[in-house]
């Protein structure tokens, strides 16, 4: 009579393990969805964060050295667009180059006259690709991250009349 209540205890615990295994897979994969729904939603941030911030560097430094013969807008040897600030510091002039290189904004701080080297610029932001031309009176910025997001702004420059292009 024992042996026969023990197996029946056994028979009542079998669907209670496996109702529980059922609660922990169903559990965890929640977990492993969930874990990579929160990852697409950080790398969507850190990709638009990089968009605005590159955007908004640019266009600050666009605005604190707005001045008459300041701003040149040409290319890099590869064709990309080419930022050149020019400003007088202590009786010096000294020329901030801003460019995209290797998937990269990137800033060279360099004495006026000294040549434009790319690879001597650090880098600022991963970008895929950033565009600057001159258009209708404004200068209009986009930036695209790596995850092909796109943004864009427009600056109106007090100095524009005095803006060069070279080729």
């Amino acid at each position: 009579m024992a042996a026969l209540k023990r197996r029946e205890h056994r028979a009542d615990v079998l669907p209670l393990m496996a109702l529980m295994l059922l609660f922990v897979t169903l559990a965890l994969l929640v977990i492993a969805f969930g874990a990579r729904s929160y990852q697409k939603v950080l790398d969507q941030q850190e990709s638009s964060y990089a968009l605005r911030a590159s955007l908004s560097y640019v266009t600050g430094k666009l605005r604190a050295l707005d001045s008459a013969d300041a701003l040149t807008l040409s290319q890099t040897s590869e064709g990309a667009p080419l930022l050149s600030l020019t400003e007088e510091i202590d009786g010096s002039f000294y020329t901030t180059y801003i460019y995209c290189r290797d998937g990269a904004l990137c800033e060279l701080f360099t004495a006026a006259g000294n040549e434009f080297s790319a690879q001597a610029g650090i880098e600022l932001v991963d970008l895929a690709a950033f565009e600057a031309r001159l258009e209708g009176g404004l200068l209009f910025l986009r930036a695209e991250s790596l995850q092909g997001q796109e943004e864009s702004c427009s600056v109106a420059l007090r100095s524009l009349q005095e803006v060069t292009l070279h080729d």
